[in-house]
């Protein structure tokens, strides 16, 4: 999704990262069975590395010869198939900066439902505070 229409009109555009008016959030109910699968497939993936057979596994998850060739480093290869899933199980959140309408997307892919809050302004709920780098977590 590039933009999405607000109901007052505002068009809310997604065209980069670390935008003040935007988050993802992983539903309650995908919590728990995420970190679980994170954990098992951590372990899988470190057993793999010290037996020499990360192409294997890599492989055996379903990635093609084209991402075994690119020979990534095993932080990138735990970081693309840890963020695959969460982007998988997770949805998007943007706020209106125009009349603070929060628009959370719904279990089917770019559809959005739209909550107003009372004050009627943008109160950067999702603006985070302050911006977190990754040292910081």
């Amino acid at each position: 999704m590039s933009k999405l229409a607000c109901t007052c009109g505002k068009t809310i555009r997604d065209v980069s990262d670390s935008l003040p008016y935007k988050a993802s959030f992983l539903p309650d109910v995908n919590s728990a069975p995420f970190f679980d699968w994170v954990l098992d497939e951590t372990q899988s993936f470190v057993t793999a590395a010290l037996n020499g057979s990360v192409d294997e596994w890599l492989l055996q998850k379903g990635y093609g010869q084209g991402y075994v060739d690119l020979k990534l480093s095993h932080g990138s290869i735990v970081h693309d198939h840890i963020h695959s899933k969460y982007l998988g199980l997770s949805r998007d959140i943007f706020e209106c900066e125009e009349c603070g309408r929060i628009l959370v997307e719904l279990s089917t892919r770019n559809q959005f439902t739209a909550y107003a809050p009372d004050s009627a302004t943008y109160n950067r709920v999702l603006a985070g505070d302050p911006p977190v780098d990754a040292e910081d977590l």
